[in-house]
């Protein structure tokens, strides 16, 4: 189903993308949550997770599910902001 909406975003259809966040802003939160423990760093490291899936989507290649690639975006920004915090 993610290919779906996947496609129509693609396809210029940029409010489908609400379904994946909604479909995954849980996952994503509970994902950023285990990393830096505060809510307020959790919400905002989501939220630019997903601007960042949004904006690179041509990017997303299939070859695992959008919850991977979603996922390791996510780990990345939280590892980046760790990494600043511990500087």
């Amino acid at each position: 189903m993610d290919d779906l909406y996947i496609k129509k975003v693609l396809n210029g259809e940029v409010e489908a993308f609400s379904y994946l966040v909604k479909n995954y802003q849980d996952f994503a939160f509970r994902t950023a949550m285990a990393m830096v423990k505060e809510e307020a760093i959790a919400s905002d490291l989501v939220q630019d997770s997903f601007i960042q899936a949004f904006d690179g989507l041509e990017k997303y290649r299939a070859d695992a599910a959008f919850s991977t690639w979603l996922y390791r975006i996510i780990v990345n920004n939280c590892l980046k902001f760790l990494s600043k915090e511990k500087n």
